[in-house]
């Protein structure tokens, strides 16, 4: 078992609990494993680890510094790949950002795109809205049938992937990335929210820019060079709110749902990316502060997560929040009904919702009843959703030969 101290401390643990009631310290890992001089050093512990098998064929936690770290305060931020059965520091990968502006790394997502059981390339988030990916040491195949092996190296020339920002002010990234298989089946989207809700100045909410969610398309994931890449916003297609009205008791939102044009023919005839992913700006008329900072959670081919809405009022229960569901591929709303409420109209038009309001905080999780029906539970209460039927049940075959 690997835990973080969140708040409370600046490590992370391991504990052997194989026999009930004997549990043991297996390590604590801290500053002190860190001999490095003037490398980044260990922030609060908010980062939650992800345990691996990498190439070398052993296991390992790995995870991001965490935030207020000795040696951020010039933008430098860090992800850690430690022993999980010695807590022996393995690697430290450091990534850059604006200096003399605090930095801090959030939780990975790791990939398994060939489904080996072995890890290919950590997503992550920092507090200065740098989205990156760290390319995991591994040899792989390419299309092509070449073997490329790789050393463990911050990947797109050791820039961010992404930069997440809103006007000019970025947008820090807290909560973990998605990873959805890309519509034209040519890499992945890596979805990710924006918004930060640790420290006491963010109970008020930043109401000054909106904070976004985004989809960017990661094609290389195959080994391939990411060093030439560049991708900003304006190579983006824009999702927005559209309206917020009621239905069935329940107040609920309609968001567009554009078409994302992936690809584009250039004047010799020869196919070029022309969008790289999607964004999905969290306003609606005033800015409210709505953030992003839970894991969100894919179904089918439905991607649920959960909007923060921070309130200073001492007399209230602290927060409010919107549970939404989207198509991960364009960022818009559902085809289907997901929510199962009845559709409302909009520009003359009937509309599935495509987010619930609620009170309290909580984070989403997701059961199937024995009937195959499901269930989205927020913290505070349970209720049915409906994924795309398109992607429930089997997916595809294999054949199976006689041995």
């Amino acid at each position: 078992l690997v835990g973080t101290l969140r708040a409370g401390g600046k490590s992370i643990f391991a504990l052997d609990i194989t026999q009930p009631g004997e549990e043991k310290l297996l390590w604590e890992f801290d500053d002190s494993d860190i001999t490095e001089e003037n490398a980044v050093k260990m922030g609060y512990s908010f980062s939650q680890p992800t345990v691996a098998r990498l190439d070398d064929g052993k296991w390992y936690a790995v995870f991001g510094n965490g935030y207020q770290a000795e040696g951020s305060n010039d933008g430098r931020a860090a992800l850690f790949i430690v022993d999980v059965f010695t807590g022996e520091l393995k690697e430290t990968l450091e990534v850059s950002g604006t200096a003399n502006v605090p930095n801090g790394l959030s939780t990975p997502k790791l990939s398994d795109y060939t489904n080996d059981g072995i890890a290919e390339y950590a997503y992550a988030g920092d507090l200065q809205g740098n989205l990156w990916r760290f390319d995991l040491p591994r040899s792989m195949t390419a299309d092509n049938g070449a073997v490329i092996v790789s050393n463990s190296k911050v990947g797109y020339g050791a820039k961010p992937m992404f930069q997440a920002v809103s006007g000019s002010t970025r947008q820090p990234i807290t909560s973990p990335p998605s990873l959805v298989q890309h519509p034209t089946g040519i890499g992945y989207l890596v979805i990710f929210g924006t918004g930060k809700y640790f420290e006491d100045s963010d109970k008020d909410g930043d109401k000054t820019i909106a904070q976004s969610v985004y989809g960017i398309w990661d094609r290389q994931t195959r080994g391939e060079s990411t060093s030439a890449i560049d991708i900003s916003r304006s190579e983006l297609l824009g999702q927005s709110i559209q309206t917020t009205t009621t239905t069935d008791g329940t107040t609920a939102r309609v968001i567009s749902s554009d078409n994302v044009a992936w690809m584009a023919t250039d004047s010799e005839g020869q196919a070029t990316v022309n969008k790289w992913g999607w964004y999905l700006d969290l306003k609606s008329g005033a800015l409210e502060g709505e953030m992003v900072i839970e894991p969100m959670l894919t179904l089918g081919r439905t991607l649920f997560f959960q909007s923060l809405i921070p309130n200073s009022d001492p007399c209230s229960d602290g927060a409010n929040n919107w549970t939404y569901a989207i198509n991960p591929h364009t960022g818009g709303r559902t085809a289907q009904n997901a929510f199962g409420l009845t559709p409302v109209t909009f520009n003359d038009k009937t509309t599935a919702v495509s987010a619930i309001r609620q009170d309290g905080e909580g984070g989403l999780s997701a059961a199937q009843n024995p009937d195959q029906s499901f269930e989205l539970c927020t913290g505070v209460v349970c209720a049915p959703v409906f994924p795309d039927p398109s992607s429930i049940g089997r997916q595809t075959w294999r054949a199976v030969t006689a041995q």
